[in-house]
């Protein structure tokens, strides 16, 4: 911003400059007119401001009513700008309120879930982080060195970082975070990017090396966890201690409260080693449902949220909308929902049985009744953005009459004619779970109405966040609504690999909650750790989408537009392929503009 602020200053000394030549080369009223009009309209506006009061004060200049009259109209409009201009720079203060689902603990290395990885994200910082182009970008780690062979890397720490109650970070903070990580009593979601590290040693106070069993593409981006304070966890059981529910990290917000039901606080951090973020809090307001999320956003109880399609195209696309909010739209890089079937449970081992479930779902359908069009069908854990999803791999068919011969090959027959199929005197039943967002409850009913049609029963079982995730991670539930928010690598093994199936030996850490298991599929996974040319890679991972499409533990829905609505007071907010939080330290409010003190 300052550089176009001194170009902008060089061009207004220019322009200011010039003026006396164009006024001594217009020889009479209209000449004048139209060299006035192209100075004032077309140029700076500063200069025009300061001609404009040196032109009224001069007699000569002045004495044509029609041109000071012109004049006028177009000096009064930049001024305008200018006042306007001036007034959106960025300041400090304000307070920027935004909904959350309640998140399950402030607990980096455990947290499994968005609205808690979102609050710590902003509390704590990790070694690396990714910037808006989603590349790899130094954050607590000032640079790295990685080995010939990929399996060791060295970081060298920032020194002018404190955690919040100003305690210096050093890397017995980071050799503390790993070994924590490797923790099976710990349960960290991190564990499995840790299998193979053999060695943390640290350097000197701010360089550590860790060492692998064996090379790693992603080193960098499976090693560079958030980093946790040693002296405030060294003592204490990391599952259940109290600062899992008031954080200290090093991030650019600092913890203030956190009012279960009600609201989590955040206050900019001073110190923060990437400078001071402009809002001086932001609070995250709990709200477990949309519609009424919405009602907040329109009262001006939050400045912000994610729209559902449906408030997009209903309530949202509107001009007394648009005059209070600014709308960021754009294709989802990151986030896909599917229907997930629990594997432990007999009824859904069976492959076949899934494939019919899928084929009796009509996904486009979905995405035009539900999501209004905004989004695309998905065959596969990779989003058709990323580099390594196979766009020849299509969705498996919406085939109703193919469904229920595949259930009838299994044994699955209406035998009393009562639209529901039975094998061995039980009935085809299902209990489909979901979280109560708007959006989820459409879709879950017309899935309903889709394995109706070939004979299967469904409950509907709508679940709170907490008592939702809850399920997920107990494996309580049958088939349920869910979505990913992926990691920019978009490493396939946390989801797919066995390892990652939560149990007592890895404390329930661990994001293959449905419990699948193919030996092909942990092979691949394991084997595109240690690939390291392109092409190779993009093979294995077409085998593997291949592999899992034709199991389809999960029903691949779709990968849905994401919509924002933020309060137009609020600046400095860009769409990227990271999307529009990749920078949210650096959003502002102009002093003028600011709502609370």
């Amino acid at each position: 911003m300052w550089k176009s602020l001194n170009a902008f200053g060089l061009k207004l000394l220019t322009i200011s400059l010039l003026l006396p030549a164009l006024l001594a080369a217009a020889t009479n009223a209209d000449q004048l007119d139209k060299a006035l009009f192209e100075h004032y309209v077309l140029q700076d506006t500063a200069s025009a401001s300061a001609d404009y009061k040196s032109f009224l004060n001069d007699p000569k200049k002045s004495s044509d009513g029609r041109v000071l009259e012109k004049v006028e109209g177009s000096y009064n409009e930049l001024l305008k700008k200018q006042t306007s201009e001036i007034a959106l720079s960025p300041s400090y203060g304000d307070t920027i309120v935004e909904p959350s689902l309640e998140p399950v603990t402030l607990n980096p290395l455990i947290a499994d879930d968005t609205p808690s990885q979102d609050i710590c994200n902003l509390i704590m910082d990790g070694l690396a982080d990714y910037d808006k182009n989603n590349e790899l970008i130094p954050e607590l780690a000032e640079s790295w060195e990685i080995s010939a062979d990929h399996a060791a890397v060295i970081y060298h720490l920032r020194k002018n970082v404190r955690w919040h109650d100003g305690t210096i970070f050093t890397a017995e903070d980071v050799k503390f975070t790993c070994e924590k990580i490797m923790d099976p009593a710990v349960g960290s979601v991190y564990r499995s990017f840790f299998a193979d590290v053999i060695t943390v040693e640290i350097i000197d106070s701010h360089t550590v090396r860790i060492a692998c069993s064996k090379p790693d593409i992603y080193l960098i981006d499976h090693l560079s966890p958030v980093i946790i304070p040693r002296h405030i966890y060294e003592k204490v059981n990391l599952r259940t201690s109290e600062y899992n529910r008031h954080p200290i990290g090093t991030g650019p917000f600092r913890f203030l409260q956190w009012q279960a039901g009600e609201q989590i606080v955040l206050e900019a951090n001073p110190d923060y080693y990437g400078g001071r973020p402009f809002c001086t809090r932001v609070i995250y307001k709990i709200s477990p449902d949309d519609s009424m999320t919405f009602l907040s956003l329109l009262r001006g109880d939050i400045d912000m949220m994610g729209l559902t399609q449906d408030q997009f195209t209903k309530q949202a696309n509107t001009e007394e909308f648009k005059k209070k909010f600014n709308l960021f739209a754009y294709p989802s890089t990151h986030d896909y929902d599917f229907i997930a079937y629990n594997l432990n449970l007999p009824l859904l081992k069976d492959r076949n049985i899934r494939q019919a479930l899928t084929m009796a779902i009509n996904r486009q359908e979905i995405i035009d009744k539900v999501l209004y069009g905004f989004g695309v069908p998905i065959a596969s854990c990779f989003l058709p953005s990323h580099w390594a999803c196979d766009k020849a791999l299509p969705p498996f068919p919406y085939d109703p009459a193919l469904s229920r011969k595949i259930l009838a090959a299994a044994g699955w027959k209406d035998e009393d004619q009562d639209g529901i199929l039975e094998k061995d005197g039980t009935e085809f039943d299902l209990r489909l779970t979901f979280n109560n967002l708007s959006t989820r409850k459409l879709v879950a009913e017309l899935v309903r109405d889709y394995w109706k049609t070939v004979g299967i029963k469904v409950t509907l079982l709508t679940l709170e966040w907490t008592e939702y995730i809850k399920q997920m991670d107990e494996k309580k539930f049958q088939v349920c609504l869910a979505g990913w928010t992926l990691d920019t690598n978009s490493d396939p093994n946390q989801y797919w690999h066995s390892s990652r199936i939560p149990d007592e030996k890895n404390n329930y850490g661990g994001f293959n909650f449905i419990s699948y298991v193919n030996p092909e599929v942990d092979r691949l996974c394991e084997l595109s750790r240690s690939t390291f040319d392109r092409e190779k890679l993009k093979q294995i991972y077409y085998r593997l989408q291949a592999i899992i499409s034709e199991d389809q533990p999960y029903t691949f829905l779709y990968a849905p537009d994401i919509i924002w609505a933020v309060d137009k007071r609020i600046q400095g907010i860009g769409i990227a392929p990271a999307g529009i939080f990749y920078n949210f330290p650096h959003w502002y409010v102009p002093e003028g503009m600011q709502k609370y003190k």
